[in-house]
């Protein structure tokens, strides 16, 4: 399926993209600007990255001249925790999470957002996207109770096998 990320997106994406495949840092798209690369049409409203601990230092290191809110750990009790950063690049909010984990209200437990079995690799342009399945966004959306882009996903799998 075609990506539906703006032309803005795609610009910010690919030079987060590149600043951090150059560094070897393990990351993952996450939330609705992954849906969007892998076309579902969902809301555009920022770009959220998962990595470890120490990807969410270096991309602090990268982009720190864009920083709103630097990177601590944080947690919201039975939602998220992780080391949580806020960027403004190009006018595109991103928010940067090491070491992020959903907490399933409906099983009480905790989900590791980036799962090695569950990344896929995308191309934009010249950049490579790292990005979790469809399958695992399901899971986390419907963890944290997200019913609108869990949706919106299942309708896109309903629609490829019609």
């Amino acid at each position: 399926m075609k990506n539906v990320l703006s032309d803005k997106y795609k610009e910010v994406l690919c030079t987060i993209a590149d600043e951090l495949n150059k560094r070897h840092v393990n990351w993952t798209l996450v939330g609705s600007s992954n849906l969007r690369l892998q076309g579902i049409e969902a809301k555009e409203s920022d770009i959220d990255i998962a990595t470890d601990k120490e990807g969410a230092d270096i991309f602090e290191e990268i982009f720190v001249d864009y920083m709103i809110d630097p990177v601590i750990y944080s947690t919201e009790e039975n939602k998220f925790r992780s080391h949580f950063g806020r960027f403004k690049i190009n006018n595109i909010l991103v928010e940067i999470m090491g070491e992020l984990e959903v907490y399933d209200i409906q099983h009480e437990k905790w989900i590791v957002a980036i799962q090695s079995n569950k990344v896929i690799t995308k191309n934009l342009g010249n950049s490579i996207i790292f990005a979790n399945s469809l399958d695992h966004e399901l899971e986390l959306y419907r963890a944290r109770g997200r019913i609108d882009n869990a949706q919106l996903i299942i309708k896109n799998f309903v629609e490829k096998f019609r």
